[in-house]
């Protein structure tokens, strides 16, 4: 009965910090694939420059040597990248429980600054390594009520306030509809209600997967991938347990995901993609076997005015299911809508 009482206590402690890892992971995954998306648009066709059009060096050049070709530079690689994102949705279940869910609406800003350096032929393919710097900020209900009680307790909705900082390095390597990479990054969760660091965590990780063509303006995708997790919580300031309460390391685990996606261009502006996520994670340290079952379910409607700018409208349903009785058992809505704006140069 001790040990049971002590699960649940901890549990009840990594509670908040858990759950807004699991809406960061959402949200970050919602503003990758936003900005991916954009390398599926078509490519406006240049005009040709006819032989008539190019000026002569001398008279009588063209019955020299016939007819001459135009040869155009490659146009210069664009070192660096920057994009700002803004997303606003509700949530039906802001602390990801099992009953008595709470609804809010979420604000999330993304700012992101990456250094793509020039690709590298490969295995018949071009490795693109990557090193970049993100920023999030996310607000609790800001429409719904920030101070609205989360339901079963004495925590405001706005205690949940938090801003993420994640430098992350990546390798990807592409060839044809062949795709692969490896990558690394830290991230730190810092509450905005106590100004203290909550959690930190080490990810390596990698992935592999193919697209397949579907006519001229769809592809179906499929990718898998693994995290590794290296992970440290910290307790509310205030708070001291008893030894053997509290791990700090108690959310080190590995995570292994099936990504499914079918993406239509239409019109050479709209991008329409539903997608599914399988995701199986097995917590390594936690003081009894624990593993969760994510099954994840998203559609997103984007229009893109440029190269630029672009706006989308999406939507999830997001359903786990843990090994750990201590762990709920949790289903979650999420629509809304998103702005990203993506500078390169």
């Amino acid at each position: 009965m001790f040990t049971l009482a002590r699960q649940f206590f901890t549990a009840g402690i990594l509670l908040a910090p858990l759950a807004l890892i699991a809406q960061a992971r959402i949200e970050t995954d919602a503003v990758d694939a936003a900005n991916r998306y954009r390398d599926l648009l078509p490519v406006p066709e240049k005009k040709e420059k006819k032989s008539d059009d190019i000026p002569m060096l001398y008279e009588g050049e063209l019955e020299d040597s016939g007819p001459q070709l135009l040869l155009l530079e490659a146009p210069p690689h664009k070192w660096f990248q920057i994009l700002c994102d803004m997303q606003w949705y509700a949530t039906s279940n802001v602390a990801m429980v099992e009953h008595n869910s709470t609804f809010a609406d979420v604000a999330v800003l993304t700012a992101q600054g990456a250094i793509n350096a020039k690709p590298i032929n490969l295995f018949g393919g071009k490795l693109s390594p990557i090193l970049g710097f993100r920023y999030q900020n996310f607000l609790y209900g800001s429409v719904s009520g920030s101070n609205d009680l989360i339901k079963d307790s004495y925590v405001t909705v706005d205690s949940l306030n938090f801003e993420t900082f994640t430098p992350y390095a990546q390798l990807e390597w592409r060839s044809g509809p062949w795709m692969a990479g490896v990558g690394a990054r830290f991230s730190a969760y810092l509450s905005q209600d106590t100004g203290k660091t909550t959690y930190q965590e080490w990810a390596p990780s990698m992935h592999v997967g193919r697209s397949f063509m579907v006519g001229k303006s769809s592809q179906f995708t499929v990718d898998a991938d693994f995290t590794w997790r290296l992970s440290h919580s910290f307790l509310p300031p205030g708070i001291s347990l008893p030894p053997g309460w509290f791990q700090t390391d108690n959310a080190d685990r590995y995570d292994i995901g099936l990504n499914i996606a079918y993406t239509m261009v239409l019109n050479d502006n709209w991008i329409i993609q539903p997608a599914y996520r399988f995701q199986f994670s097995d917590y390594t340290q936690a003081s009894t076997s624990r593993q969760d079952y994510y099954n994840i379910l998203s559609l997103t409607l984007g229009y893109y005015f440029n190269e630029y700018f672009s706006v989308r409208l999406f939507g999830s349903a997001e359903f786990r299911n843990s090994s750990d009785s201590a762990i709920s058992d949790y289903q979650n809505y999420n629509g809304g809508i998103g702005l990203m704006g993506v500078l390169t140069f």
